[in-house]
């Protein structure tokens, strides 16, 4: 199982990811919180680049992020990670002005590279079509 947990900087993501792994936890389930300042981060890794292009940097997100989907979906251990699945990733690429399309497709990639789906509100952009991690590298 994955938790995810993300939203607005200091909007209280890694008290209420701490907090659910902790629940998990006394209620016997085994879970681990994922902090996002952990190092080595297990999606973001301890190496923040130097990313010679956009696109490499989104093809090397979306590979560790499929690493770390692919062992959690073999785990019997759930998850929670905190601000990995949006935030570290679609700020950047929002401080730096890449456009729309690009960073909607690849938070749809993301999805698809890891292969769940989110449960939860609806998102305003809906699915894109298949291929689209193929799309970005």
């Amino acid at each position: 199982m994955l938790v995810l947990v993300e939203g607005l900087p200091g909007s209280g993501k890694s008290t209420t990811a701490q907090w659910i792994g902790h629940e998990m936890r006394s209620e016997r389930r085994p879970a681990r919180w994922v902090y996002e300042q952990e190092e080595p981060h297990p999606v973001l890794g301890s190496a923040r680049g130097p990313w010679t292009s956009w696109k490499d940097y989104l093809a090397a997100r979306l590979s560790a992020w499929a690493s770390f989907a692919a062992g959690v979906r073999d785990s019997s251990t759930a998850t929670v990670i905190d601000s990995t699945f949006l935030q570290s990733s679609v700020f950047s690429t929002l401080r730096r002005g890449l456009d729309r399309e690009t960073i909607l497709t690849y938070v749809d990639a993301r999805g698809a590279a890891a292969r769940f789906r989110v449960d939860g509100p609806a998102l305003p952009w809906g699915n894109r079509p298949a291929g689209v991690y193929e799309k970005l590298v």
